[in-house]
């Protein structure tokens, strides 16, 4: 389970990020729930996607934080992994795949690197 916040540059007086993100800039701050040895209990997830809407705020809350998006990794078939957005199921994304070994040139992806990370996610996309 994965729970992320976007901090807007105004919203600086409260944010979490200040201490490491420029002001001016966008902050966001995610939050990586695991359990070691064992997946994470999923009794609001299921609701959630059930149709039980009333949930979504208790899967986005934690410690008093209120998190903007919640996302969660499954693994298919032993080893592939897929990441499911669920803050807003109709939105017509399914699933997100990160981008992983980009090549950057002066901080940016290089675009043969982009093209063959977008290759791979597709490849899974249709498998």
């Amino acid at each position: 389970m994965k729970l992320v916040k976007y901090e807007q540059p105004n919203d600086r007086a409260a944010a979490a990020t200040d201490k490491w993100v420029p002001a001016g800039v966008v902050g966001r701050l995610e939050l990586d729930i695991t359990a070691r040895g064992t997946h994470v209990i999923g009794d609001l997830i299921r609701r959630f996607l059930g149709g039980d809407t009333s949930v979504f705020h208790s899967i986005v809350e934690f410690e008093g934080i209120t998190f903007d998006q919640a996302k969660v990794e499954v693994v298919i078939d032993g080893d592939m992994k897929r990441t499911f957005n669920i803050e807003k199921p109709d939105a017509g994304h399914a699933f997100t795949e990160d981008m992983e070994g980009l090549t950057m040139d002066n901080d940016e992806p290089t675009m043969a690197s982009v093209f063959t990370a977008l290759r791979s996610a597709l490849t899974n996309v249709s498998a």
